[in-house]
């Protein structure tokens, strides 16, 4: 079935929109640049974290590592959906907004979890 030029151009805006939304929320937090945070801060973290959706939620936790980034991070999600990026991209722009701060608050809340298990030890040693 041949599309129209119109049909490209909108789905070409549309893929430049998600990938500039995406690429703007993952330098919010850059893998590995956290720095050491207060108790009150990390209780923060992890309240957003269980405000989340359970599903996206157990997907981030299931599937992406402390390490990855962001962008990363939220593309995996997105093609976890059931219509992948189709899904996504039906969904209006402020639940779109909404859907990625909470795929960001998982995954850093996720960091902020292996930096308070990870860092003591890495004290230790250095210390």
């Amino acid at each position: 079935m041949a599309s129209t030029k119109g049909e490209e151009d909108a789905h070409d805006l549309a893929r430049w929109q998600y990938k500039s939304v995406v690429y703007c929320l993952s330098q919010l937090l850059v893998a590995g640049s956290m720095p050491l945070m207060s108790k009150v801060t990390y209780d923060e973290l992890q309240e957003r974290k269980y405000a989340a959706h359970p599903i996206v939620r157990q997907i981030i936790d299931r599937d992406c590592h402390v390490a990855d980034s962001n962008r990363a991070m939220v593309e995996h999600v997105i093609s976890k959906l059931r219509n992948g990026y189709q899904t996504f991209i039906s969904m209006p722009p402020a639940d779109r907004r909404g859907f990625l701060r909470q795929c960001i608050d998982i995954h850093q809340a996720n960091r902020a979890e292996y930096q308070d298990v990870m860092y003591p030890r890495y004290r230790e040693r250095g210390e």
